[in-house]
């Protein structure tokens, strides 16, 4: 017997309402959280979410973060895992010609970032 695993669709008093309408209507009431942004890839997260509230971008350790991740998913509801065995570092992916773009991409928005905080 197969379950259906979709979500129900839940009534709410956004119900009908136009994009803008909701938008209005959810800054009016909502509750307020205050988020970084990434200036390189526009990931963010909110400042409030650690526990000292400081967000920092230099605890990474580029000798041993991956990025460029492989991940294998088996599948509706098994999730996806790292394949750490073809993922690599950001000084694997300089030798990878395939990836040039990439890596001249990170330069052209690292310098603008620089630019702008110099």
């Amino acid at each position: 017997m197969q379950r259906d695993v979709r979500k129900k669709k839940v009534s709410s008093k956004y119900e009908g309402m136009s994009k803008e309408e909701k938008r209005e209507l959810v800054i009016s009431e909502g509750s307020e959280s205050l988020y970084v942004s990434c200036p390189l890839c526009g990931f963010n997260r909110p400042l409030g979410k650690y526990e000292t509230g400081v967000v920092k971008f230099s605890n990474i350790d580029l000798d041993r973060f991956h990025i460029l991740v492989t991940r294998v998913g088996g599948g509706l509801g098994s999730g996806f895992f790292k394949v750490p065995e073809s993922s690599h570092i950001l000084q694997e992916v300089k030798q990878m010609p395939e990836y040039n773009y990439l890596t001249e991409d990170i330069k052209l928005q690292v310098k603008k970032i620089l630019g702008v905080l110099e």
